[in-house]
């Protein structure tokens, strides 16, 4: 037996139970029935920190990771962990912008491929002047007749009596057609458009008097006798002065159609429309017969 004194043997003795205790050793403390049992005197054990984190897209927060599970000897179980941090909004690219294959009216200019046809327009006629008569001013009764916004005279139809010893050929009806102006660029077409009525007597043989394509009328000739023997119409084309809004459409040379009706009479000097100008309706006089005929002209340019 190691000799030693009670006093330092007791210092010891005390040093170690208290590093035991702070290292987490069981402290021995009598029972009633004199055994000893140990009392976990750890610290409650943390979870682990929540993992999930939220979706892209989703801008929830992710859900909270689970509890930590309890240790050993009874312990209670981990507080629950934190949820996770939310997940960042889905982006939602913005489409690049298309590159255009065909303008839209106007050239935008830049990265053009193909451009879009120019734009058509109407044309817009303006005034009234009416030429002076062929035929007799006085004779029958009046009928005025004017084509629609935009449109002008291109011809016209009747009919003409047969061949008789007192009269021989005059012309007892009349009717104006009339013809859509469109304006493409500075390309001026004029396409079919309002059958106006006709005036005077029906007589045996039909004619029909049109314009070239794309012309309209600007006057005409003929014969005059008792009545309105003959009748020759005068046609022009139309330009456009530019392709803007106001533009003046002119007529160019005309040319003169197939006369119709008998050649009776005396011949009468051309009428015309004032320079400028195209037929845009017609004044008639008939009775038994066609009396005499007028143009109503207008000046042209294109509509807005």
């Amino acid at each position: 037996m190691v000799g030693g004194s009670p006093g330092v043997i007791g210092l010891i003795c005390g040093a170690l139970c208290s590093l035991l205790l702070a290292c987490g050793a069981e402290q021995f403390v009598p029972n009633q029935d004199g055994s000893a049992t140990g009392s976990n005197v750890d610290g409650p054990s943390l979870g682990s920190g929540g993992s999930n984190t939220g979706s892209g897209g989703d801008l929830g927060p992710g859900t909270g990771g689970l509890g930590g599970d309890a240790p050993p000897n009874d312990d209670a179980g981990g507080v629950a962990g934190s949820g996770g941090i939310p997940g960042s909004g889905g982006t939602i690219d913005a489409g690049a912008g298309g590159t255009p294959s065909i303008d839209a009216p106007m050239d935008l200019g830049g990265n053009d491929v193909v451009d879009a046809s120019p734009e058509v327009h109407a044309a817009a006629l303006m005034g009234s002047t009416g030429t002076a008569f062929g035929g007799n001013p006085t004779g029958g009764g009046p009928f005025q007749d004017a084509c629609p916004g935009g449109q002008a005279v291109i011809g016209f139809s009747g009919t003409v009596t047969v061949a008789n010893p007192a009269l021989g050929v005059v012309n007892g009806q009349i009717g104006t057609r009339c013809g859509v102006i469109q304006i493409l660029g500075t390309t001026v077409t004029v396409i079919s458009g309002a059958v106006l009525p006709t005036h005077g007597v029906l007589e045996p043989t039909l004619w029909t008097r049109t314009c070239p394509a794309n012309q309209v009328v600007v006057g005409f000739a003929g014969h005059m006798g008792s009545f309105l023997d003959q009748l020759v119409f005068n046609c022009a084309p139309l330009t456009a002065a530019s392709d803007a809004p106001g533009a003046a459409l002119t007529p160019g040379t005309a040319t003169a159609l197939m006369p119709v009706g008998g050649d009776g009479g005396g011949a009468f000097a051309q009428i015309t429309c004032p320079a400028g100008q195209i037929a845009s309706g017609s004044l008639v006089r008939t009775g038994d017969y066609l009396d005499a005929v007028s143009l109503i002209c207008s000046s042209a340019t294109i509509a807005p």
